[in-house]
């Protein structure tokens, strides 16, 4: 027989509460059992605390809050966007400091300047986006430590994307091939590979040599043109064909304005972000170079007092219309998903594909 714990226990006796302290001791040929010590007649303290001598199931039950599932689903949504907001920042931040590094800082800069456009689209707070340059400045490094070098990387991918229905055929008629070209930014080329190749070979695909996919896809300049919202100023007809003008002089291809939809799916920011950007523009135009015209059609636009949201380079089909793989629905939220796991990972910038 040994002694398992002392604890007081409160009973309710002759009208008042008395406090009495009971000694809990197990035997193992015998059912639990209780000594009370108190000043209680031992016929009513047997009375008040006979149904502890019973042996008692040892249980826990969780309780649950009523009304709090909504609260918690609201919670979980929030975060992960918390969690998607950081990552987006972070590679902003990244994109200037590698950029900051090549030019020591140089705002003039165009690669830099690009960067700095892409910050602002995603709404990279300005203390965050100061910060990222001065990380690349020559005195920064010397301060605090040059730190490790900025690669930029590509990876080419075959993906093989099939149904996830349970009811599958055998010649897999629900099935695709999708090329991806993924574009990482990385101190740490190692590491960065074997992140990408898992997530591709998990899918059903495999990474290619680089430069493979280049009959596929090529390299174009991108530039949006925001037309400013101003009382008394051209309709978007004339600021068109003005911007067409000005683009083709510089030695641009194309010129069109971006549909709506698409203008949301540029950004990245919020609902409200987008509520602001439509005030502050009437229309968004697109600007496509060659690849190797993209810095002087910018520089061209610049002097020529055009607003310039953003502009990079960018993999395109070479055939639009026979080169992309149209997915069936299912199909595609599978392949979706991997873009997903994809884009999550901190050192991918941007992924491209011939999906549909």
């Amino acid at each position: 027989m040994s002694l398992l714990s002392i604890g007081r226990i409160q009973t309710l006796a002759a009208g008042r509460f008395s406090r009495s302290f009971a000694t809990l001791r197990f035997d193992p040929k015998s059912s639990p059992s209780i000594v009370i010590s108190s000043s209680q007649p031992n016929q009513q303290r047997q009375r008040t605390l006979s149904h502890l001598n019973r042996p008692q199931p040892f249980s826990y039950q969780r309780r649950t809050m009523a009304g709090h599932n909504k609260w918690s689903k609201i919670r979980h949504k929030k975060g992960a966007k918390d969690v998607k907001r950081a990552n987006i920042f972070g590679k902003a931040s990244k994109s200037l400091t590698a950029a900051s590094r090549d030019c020591n800082g140089d705002v003039t800069n165009l690669r830099l300047q690009a960067a700095i456009a892409h910050a602002k689209a995603v709404q990279l707070p300005k203390d965050k986006l100061e910060e990222a340059i001065e990380k690349g400045t020559t005195v920064y490094r010397t301060k605090k430590g040059a730190g490790a070098d900025l690669e930029n990387l590509r990876f080419d991918a075959m993906m093989r994307i099939s149904s996830s229905s349970e009811e599958k055929t055998t010649d897999d008629s629900d099935s695709a091939q999708v090329a991806c070209i993924i574009l990482a930014l990385s101190d740490n080329r190692n590491r960065t590979t074997q992140q990408i190749r898992h997530l591709v070979t998990k899918t059903g695909g495999e990474l290619l040599p680089t430069d493979n996919l280049n009959y596929l896809f090529h390299q174009v300049g991108v530039i949006l043109v925001e037309q400013p919202s101003i009382k008394d100023e051209k309709s978007t007809e004339e600021f068109e064909e003005e911007l067409l003008e000005a683009a083709l002089e510089a030695g641009a291809i194309n010129v069109e304005e971006l549909p709506l939809h698409q203008q949301e799916e540029e950004s990245e920011n919020d609902e409200a972000s987008n509520d602001e950007k439509a005030n502050e523009s009437l229309a968004t135009f697109v600007v496509t170079t060659e690849e190797r015209d993209l810095w002087q059609v910018v520089q061209a636009l610049q002097s020529n007092g055009y607003q310039i949201s953003q502009f990079q380079h960018r993999y395109v089909l070479q055939d639009e219309e026979h080169g992309g793989v149209d997915l069936s629905p299912d199909t595609w939220k599978q392949f979706e998903e991997f873009i997903d796991k994809l884009e999550d990972l901190e050192d991918v910038n941007h992924v491209y594909h011939n999906a549909n």
